[in-house]
C-alpha cells in the first residue's frame, strides 16, 4: 500500500529561516521526495499532524494546498497500480 506524508527540511532552511514542506511518497519498499512549493518557519509546522500552524493569515489555503497534492498523488498511484495488475 502505498502511503503519504508530509514533513519539512530543516536542512535546507533558506536565508529567511524558512524550511520546504516535502511529500514523501512510499510503495513497495521504495521511497521518493517531492517539494510542495510550500516553506514555512520550524514554528509554524506540526509535525504531529503534518500540517501548517497560523502562518501568515493563509494557514488554511496553504493545508487545504497540501492535502490536495496528497490527494492527487494517492490517486495517482491507484490508477497506476490498477492498470499494472
Amino acid at each position: 500500500m502505498a502511503t503519504v506524508n508530509l514533513c519539512v527540511r530543516p536542512e535546507m532552511k533558506d536565508n529567511n529561516g524558512l524550511m520546504p514542506i516535502y511529500m514523501i511518497f512510499q510503495h513497495r519498499g521504495k521511497r521518493f521526495k517531492h517539494f510542495t512549493g510550500l516553506k514555512v518557519p520550524q514554528e509554524s509546522w506540526d509535525a504531529k499532524k503534518q500540517e501548517i500552524i497560523e502562518f501568515n493569515g493563509n494557514t488554511e489555503k496553504w493545508n487545504h494546498t497540501l492535502s490536495t497534492q496528497k490527494i492527487k498523488l494517492l490517486n495517482a498511484t491507484y490508477h497506476i497500480l490498477r492498470e499494472h495488475e
